[in-house]
């Protein structure tokens, strides 16, 4: 426990008034005692009324007195269960955002990993294009480019097989770099 922690304040401050109340009771004791005993040389009373009263007088005098203790004691704890309040507040406050900005770093991360994937997968796509384009290369060599072929279940001319898997060609790779860009943009806001 630190040694300024407000516990400890509170557990010293008990100790001061308990010390500052027994103080004040012996004192008063005493000087009543003395006032009685000593100034005016009464002997001590074996009548009930006498103490009686000597216990009112005692219990009026004390009794503000303790119960002033009593508020000041009160009123620091209110303080202090304020001020820890006021900590454990802004300590949720602080865990609430670090968790958002968490939650936040998962999510870029699985979207990361999704768009990461389907490169991979463009990747496979453009690869088997090329592959593609190159037999069909091979294929018209020596061949005029209206040679009719079967191409993926239809009849279509070498020239517009090559048409065709040249666009696809280019689409997965337009859709590469899109996915490519937005996996930068997502790592370039946490350089920020």
């Amino acid at each position: 426990m630190d040694k300024d922690s407000p516990v400890r304040n509170i557990e010293s401050a008990i100790s001061f008034y308990r010390n500052l109340a027994i103080f004040m009771i012996v004192l008063l004791l005493c000087g009543y005692f003395f006032w009685f005993a000593g100034i005016n040389h009464q002997s001590v009373s074996s009548d009930v009324a006498s103490w009686g009263a000597f216990g009112d007088f005692i219990g009026g005098l004390l009794n503000p007195v303790v119960a002033f203790l009593a508020f000041l004691l009160l009123a620091r704890s209110l303080r202090i269960q304020g001020y820890e309040l006021r900590q454990a507040t802004s300590a949720f406050k602080e865990s609430a955002i670090s968790q958002n900005e968490q939650a936040k770093l998962l999510r870029d991360s699985a979207l990361t990993q999704y768009k990461l994937a389907r490169i991979e997968l463009v990747k496979l796509r453009i690869d088997a294009e090329s592959k593609q384009i190159q037999s069909l290369v091979d294929l018209s060599f020596g061949r005029p480019i209206e040679t009719k072929i079967y191409w993926f279940g239809k009849e279509i001319t070498l020239k517009e097989a090559l048409e065709e898997s040249q666009k696809r060609h280019t689409f997965h790779e337009t859709e590469m770099c899109g996915l490519l860009k937005q996996i930068g943009d997502i790592v370039g806001a946490y350089k920020k």
